[in-house]
This record gives structure tokens, C-alpha cells and sequence, in this order.
């Protein structure tokens, strides 16, 4: 997996993306991990272009303004400017 980066409002997020073409998944860390935890993972998922995503303040992603909240709609929304960016 190679490391690349996606352009926000949430700024900067990294992400490790799979080198293989394929159906496109978006996978999601838990709280206080980070994209390596698929590591493991994606060399059993040949058939998929799986990018998994370091959500905003974790990982090599951007951390959020001191005035920013961490909640889980916060990261749904950070999710799918990274799926938005990566079109």
C-alpha cells in the first residue's frame, strides 16, 4: 500500500491505498488508531482498491482547530470528503 494524501475542508488527510484496481472500499479506523490497523488486512483483498483512511487528527492526517469537536458525525463528514476528494 502507498501512502497518499487528500485535499479538504477537514485539511490535509492521509490515507494507504492499495496498489490493485478494483471495486473501491473506503475503510475506516476505530477511535485513536490509525490507517496501518489494515495493514494486515490487504493482502487478503486482492480484488479491491481499498483506501484506508487516517481520519482528522489521527495517523498523518491534519489535526482539526482547537474550536473543531471529535465526534462521530465529525468523522462521518470527514469520510465522505475523502471519498469526494478521491473522485
Amino acid at each position: 500500500m502507498r501512502e497518499i494524501h487528500l485535499d479538504t475542508a477537514f485539511g490535509r488527510l492521509a490515507a494507504l491505498r492499495s496498489a490493485s484496481g478494483g471495486v473501491p472500499v473506503l475503510a475506516l479506523h476505530g477511535w485513536l488508531d490509525n490507517a496501518a490497523s489494515f495493514l494486515p488486512m490487504a493482502a487478503h483483498l486482492p480484488g479491491l482498491d481499498l483506501v484506508a483512511l487516517d481520519l482528522p487528527g489521527h495517523g498523518a492526517s491534519a489535526h482539526l482547530p482547537a474550536s473543531a469537536d471529535y465526534t462521530l458525525v465529525a468523522a462521518a463528514r470527514a469520510a465522505l470528503a475523502a471519498a469526494d476528494a478521491l473522485r
